[in-house]
């Protein structure tokens, strides 16, 4: 997906807007994480392959997001949904709905404290475990 050049975040979300889906095929540079999410962000549809989806812990196939295997599925699946406008729209509103609750800032932002603090813990553990050591 190329916009071209963007004066701001909020144009590019505008760009994506107005589209009714997005397709994230395994042709696609380097990113498709991220498009696949700010597509999701935004309630668009996302078609797709498994491998532009590594990573992703909690979506579902035909529930938020559509993971297709081979490119007669991915052609059948665009094919058969694509002027279904009712799972269309159910689909780009459940995937606006995983985004927020499994990866917005908020979350991540709690993820990566939680990592700190326990990576801190271990650390105070270890060195208080070698300083014990030292005395014996």
């Amino acid at each position: 997906m190329y916009v071209g050049y963007l004066d701001s975040i909020q144009d590019y979300v505008d760009q994506l807007s107005r589209l009714d889906a997005v397709l994230v095929y395994k042709s696609v540079a380097p990113g498709p994480y991220t498009k696949v999410l700010e597509s999701m962000s935004c309630s668009l549809p996302v078609f797709t392959v498994p491998k532009a989806v590594v990573g992703f812990e909690h979506v579902e196939h035909g529930i938020d997001i559509l993971i297709l295997e081979d490119d007669s599925e991915l052609i059948d699946s665009i094919n058969e949904l694509i002027f279904d406008e009712k799972v269309m729209r159910e689909i780009g509103r459940n995937a606006r709905i995983r985004v927020k609750k499994y990866y917005s800032k908020k979350v991540n932002e709690k993820k990566l404290v939680d990592i700190i603090e326990n990576l801190d813990r271990q650390r105070t553990l270890q060195m208080n475990g070698m300083k014990t050591n030292e005395n014996e």
